[in-house]
């Protein structure tokens, strides 16, 4: 029997039509079996439907796909001390402290999402991370730190010796173990060396009992914020085979729609890196029956780090005069690319500066010449938050998604990010999304959970108004206020949520399931109670908790 919804403000993101359907039916197999007016939704589906649902005139959006995200580290992320708000030292001192009041025997500390620019002094100074804060703050335990973006982590003595880590320790491939100006290590592990030292050694001493809770707090999190469906841009071993015994152990589904790129490590040799490439194949043809709740869609391959960090492979040099390295260089990354585009796999690459978009959409393009054309490709290039208009224009060309993450350019954290650069030309053109509109880009939006908020309804509050998310009540800062592409929306509310639903679905091959409302696909949306239509986006703001429903495939999965 189908369920009647009615006296609602539909929109469905369907391309062609801008007006809101008032009425939605879905049938017994949790498919949309008609979208339109009430008057033709009673007259042939009134009698025989099993229920109505009056809305009260509420908003109903398609169900947001989070375009790009972890989500065994967002599960874990709700269990860590949060380091967030944290404004200086002090703060940040406090913060832990009293975090291991409340778990005194805990084996280490762990904690997420500082600021470089957090870490200020009692006279005002920004200074470096290093151990022997952590020492001093909480001798003898191990502590471990993530950074905002993820991109590093923060250690304390106890952890780098439990973790084996010292003074004789090699930097691995695309990664730095920091040193300070005595030689010494400072605690500080930049990108690979935070990959394959501080995750690998957490994930090791993580029992499945914790991996299981992790994927069950961020599913939590997620419905409750309106979102169906998940691109996870890291999948390794261990978080795969929590989500294959979720799946098995919950009745063969998930609460939500999972497609995973599997992370290959520049480690090792060619051959190695291929040979990572294959085991994604793999992955790929044995999880086929699980789709649509899991499936493994391609790879992900991580070609620099981050402006903050100053590990972003940038064409010109950052403020203090250094220039960071690409972590896979054209030549590594073509053949890696070019295996998994034979093999019928998404590349997902992500870029943050300007001479790493280069890199990619050099490979990519060498990639097609030799490969031949193909329609169903769908690669990627995640982030570009520094780019040539140029390459804007090339990404067009060769047809390739833009992943966005509106909520890196909240200007709670936009202060560094600039200020690396020196607040030259390139800060002017930062995440220029308009720029990727204008040119026909394919789009999608996602949060990169948890390096930044999770939740769908604040990610849009920036693309369509610049303003912060983090902290609402931020007063521009100075400079930023000086930079034309933070002065205006860039996104309309209309576009943004098509980035994320219709764009994040056609970006994982699923537009022909989710992504819209419309007859045929499922039955997946969110039930809000602010209408950001009529009283306008800055309503966003604190839309986190406006999802009264979410459903899932017919089913609802959330109430509030």
């Amino acid at each position: 029997m189908s369920r009647l919804f009615v006296n609602g403000r539909i929109f469905t993101a369907q391309a062609d039509r801008d007006d809101f359907a008032e009425a939605l039916v879905v049938d017994q197999d949790g498919k949309i079996a008609y979208v339109g007016d009430a008057a033709t939704a009673h007259e042939r589906y009134g009698k025989e439907a099993a229920s109505t649902v009056d809305l009260g005139g509420k908003v109903v959006l398609p169900g947001v796909i989070d375009a790009h995200a972890h989500l065994g580290m967002l599960g874990s992320s709700v269990l860590k001390a949060d380091l967030t708000h944290a404004k200086s030292l002090a703060d940040i001192e406090r913060i832990l402290v009293d975090a291991r009041r409340q778990d005194p025997d805990a084996d280490r500390l762990l904690g997420r999402s500082w600021r470089f620019d957090s870490l200020v002094d009692t006279d005002g100074k920004q200074v470096r991370p290093h151990r022997e804060f952590l020492d001093r703050i909480l001798p003898g335990v191990p502590v471990y730190l993530d950074a905002f973006d993820l991109h590093s982590t923060w250690c304390s003595s106890a952890a780098l010796a439990e973790m084996g880590v010292t003074e004789a320790t090699p930097d691995p491939k695309g990664g730095k173990v920091e040193r300070d100006p005595n030689g010494g290590i400072s605690g500080l592990l930049l990108e690979n060396a935070a990959v394959e030292l501080v995750w690998a050694f957490l994930a090791e001493h993580q029992t499945k009992e914790q991996r299981i809770a992790a994927l069950d707090a961020a599913f939590a999190a997620y419905l409750a914020t309106g979102v169906t469906g998940a691109i996870d841009m890291a999948m390794n071993e261990t978080d795969l085979e929590a989500l294959e015994e979720y799946y098995t152990t919950h009745g063969h589904k998930l609460p939500l729609r999972v497609a995973a790129h599997w992370l290959v490590l520049p480690a090792g040799t060619e051959q190695d890196c291929v040979d990572r490439v294959a085991v994604a194949e793999r992955h790929k043809a044995r999880l086929a029956s699980m789709a649509p709740y899991l499936r493994v869609v391609g790879i992900k391959v991580i070609v620099d780090g981050v402006i903050d960090a100053c590990t972003a492979h940038v064409k010109e040099a950052y403020a203090d005069g250094t220039r960071a390295d690409p972590i896979w260089t054209y030549e590594e990354l073509l053949p890696v690319v070019r295996a998994a585009d034979k093999a019928g796999l998404q590349v997902a690459c992500h870029a943050i500066g300007n001479g790493a978009v280069s890199i990619a959409l050099d490979v990519l393009e060498k990639t097609f010449e030799e490969n031949g054309l193909r329609s169903d490709r769908r690669h990627r290039i995640e982030h570009m938050e520094c780019i040539d208009a140029d390459d804007i224009k090339r990404l067009a060309r060769l047809q390739l998604t833009a992943s966005l993450q509106p909520v890196h350019a909240d200007p709670a954290i936009a202060p560094n990010w600039h200020a690396m650069l020196g607040y030259d030309e390139r800060t002017h053109r930062s995440f220029p999304w308009d720029e990727f509109r204008a040119a026909g880009c394919r789009i999608a939006l996602g949060t990169d959970a948890p390096t930044a908020p999770h939740e769908s309804m604040p990610n849009l509050y920036v693309a369509t108004t610049r303003r912060s998310a983090l902290e609402p009540d931020l007063p521009w800062p100075p400079k930023l206020a000086q930079l034309a592409k933070y002065d205006h929306t860039v996104f309309t509310l209309r576009d943004a949520l098509i980035g994320a639903t219709k764009g994040a679905a056609h970006s994982c091959h699923a537009e022909r399931e989710v992504g819209v409302l419309a007859p045929g696909l499922s039955a997946d949306f969110a039930v809000l109670s602010i209408d950001p239509f009529q009283k306008g986006v800055e309503v966003l703001a604190r839309a986190h908790e406006a999802i009264s429903q979410t459903w899932v495939a017919g089913e609802k999965v959330f109430q509030r």
